[in-house]
């Protein structure tokens, strides 16, 4: 359960690199150098800071996104290698490794990736997925679509 936590946790930078131009980068640009500055004073870790900064004053190239997508894709390989051994990632029973990585295939099913989230990519995967939308927590949550669509 920790090794997928963990590994979810280092692939959260390539999450960023498509969240955070929806969420972040209007208000970000609008920020003084002042402004940045100070905000950037308030965010834990250096991986973190570089995002802010990235989306404030340099946003991400197509060639950083595609190279992002690919080790998110890279992340429903694993998975699916997974699923093949067991029903669910750390093993035969739900467990937080599977409700952390929620967000990842959300995010790569509704706009990094659609096209990996199939029967014929990552056939695991989906079935995955749909017993995770299946469950009364996932519905509580109310998940809605990321990008406004």
């Amino acid at each position: 359960m920790r090794n997928w936590i963990r590994h979810v946790d280092e692939r959260i930078i390539n999450l960023i690199v498509f969240n955070w131009a929806h969420s972040m980068a209007k208000m970000a640009s609008r920020w003084s150098d002042a402004q940045l500055a100070e905000n950037l004073k308030n965010v834990p870790s250096k991986e973190r800071r570089e995002a802010w900064l990235r989306v404030a004053r340099r946003p991400y190239t197509e060639e950083e996104r595609g190279e992002a997508r690919g080790k998110l894709v890279l992340l429903l390989d694993r998975m699916d290698d997974t699923l093949q051994r067991t029903a669910w990632l750390a093993g035969g029973a739900y467990s937080i490794a599977d409700i952390g990585v929620v967000p990842f295939v959300k995010r790569i099913e509704e706009e990094i990736a659609p096209d990996e989230v199939t029967t014929k990519r990552h056939p695991r995967v989906v079935a995955w997925w749909t017993s995770i939308q299946a469950r009364p927590a996932f519905a509580k949550a109310n998940i809605g679509p990321f990008t406004g669509a």
